[in-house]
């Protein structure tokens, strides 16, 4: 973050109950860099509440988040920043940009140039709100988001499946605009501790066969959305299913390009 072309920034960073040295470690380069600042949590809250909390937190025109294992590459706020200026409007939309990223492993050899053709995204799934009751494929450390959104997306459901999932399914179902940035600009990184990571979508059938599993998960993501989307659970379901089989046919159509 420091070595980014754009310097108008400020970093606020939390700390979820660090075993290690991490606190030294940031109340040093705090002493170091005016532009970074600690923030005080007593409680140990996890990705999605951990975020949330510091979103709530904070004031600012537009907002982007860091996961502690990610490596962004040099221009990469720059980037986000000149879509975003291009893109936002004198009504101040809620208003989302996203880049692609480079998969690496736990050293940053590049296990692929594009996540999102390493995940079978289409660009134009950035613009489904219903395929985001599902699935995100927007990763919180790839996006830039303005002030509208942030507000937006408070209160949001404890429940939700996470805070990038909940940021992107906001600013879709508000009546905002999430633009997709093609260019790889951060280096997202795979490893055993990853709390999420990126592991491969199980296949169509293994999905169908685990029938009770399927059904719970499906509630779980109806329960959490259903104030959204205000639609029956019948027909949440069978967009599930639609969905579902639009995922598989993708990845089918991948194997077969190989």
């Amino acid at each position: 973050i420091l070595s980014q072309t754009y310097k108008d920034w400020d970093l606020f960073v939390r700390d979820d109950q660090s075993t290690d040295n991490t606190q030294t470690i940031l109340s040093e380069y705090a002493e170091r860099e005016q532009r970074i600042h600690v923030l005080t949590d007593g409680e140990k809250r996890g990705a999605k509440h951990g975020f949330m909390w510091m979103l709530q937190q904070i004031d600012a025109d537009y907002y982007m988040f860091c996961d502690h294992d990610d490596v962004w590459l040099p221009a990469k706020v720059e980037r986000s920043m000149a879509v975003m200026l291009q893109q936002q409007d004198v009504n101040e939309t809620p208003l989302m940009v996203c880049t692609n990223a480079k998969v690496v492993d736990a050293d940053l050899n590049v296990m692929a140039e594009s996540y999102w053709q390493y995940k079978s995204h289409h660009p134009s799934m950035f613009a489904d709100k219903y395929y985001h009751l599902f699935y995100n494929n927007v990763l919180g450390c790839t996006m830039l988001f303005n002030r509208k959104a942030r507000d937006l997306s408070f209160p949001y459901p404890p429940n939700t499946a996470m805070h990038d999932f909940w940021l992107a399914l906001t600013v879709l179902w508000q009546g905002g605009r999430i633009v997709p940035v093609e260019e790889s600009l951060m280096l997202y990184r795979q490893h055993g501790s990853n709390t999420i990571g990126t592991p491969p979508v199980p296949s169509l059938w293994k999905q169908l066969m685990g029938g009770k599993s399927l059904l719970r998960k499906t509630r779980e993501q109806y329960d959490a959305n259903k104030e959204t989307a205000q639609i029956s659970y019948a027909r949440f379901f069978l967009l599930k299913l639609k969905y579902m089989l639009r995922i598989h046919w993708a990845s089918i159509s991948k194997k077969l390009k190989r």
